[in-house]
């Protein structure tokens, strides 16, 4: 707590955290869960197209994913990885990371009502 009684918040990704130990767990878990259960092959809709234009530095259908591209090379050139398991690899570390915005906007909306207000007190 800071010197005016109100909780001093820590920034984790550029975004503000009360609780950045437990968001940090909360991305730990996150990820184990996505990592057991992670596609090990292509699966339906758009995976194969975007595995291909990944692996390759290619371009998928309009307009494209370019960030998506980038990034899932370089998990896809992973030295000692099958290219799809580095790919896998890549989205269940994007959706772990996922969790700390919404835990951010979650403390931002409950920091106002009378229940944080005694929590904190």
């Amino acid at each position: 707590m800071s010197a005016d009684g109100a909780r001093v918040s820590v920034r984790t990704l550029y975004l503000p955290l009360r609780a950045r130990g437990a968001a940090l767990a909360v991305v730990g878990l996150v990820l184990a869960y996505d990592v057991l259960t992670l596609a090990r092959d292509l699966s339906f809709y758009d995976s194969a197209e975007l595995a291909m234009v990944a692996v390759q530095l290619g371009l998928s259908h309009p307009i494209g994913q370019p960030t998506h591209t980038l990034l899932g090379a370089l998990f896809a050139h992973i030295p000692g990885l099958p290219p799809l398991l580095g790919l896998s690899l890549f989205s269940a570390i994007a959706h772990a990371l996922c969790v700390v915005p919404v835990l951010s906007l979650a403390e931002a909306l409950d920091s106002g009502g009378p229940s944080s207000r005694a929590r904190d007190a």
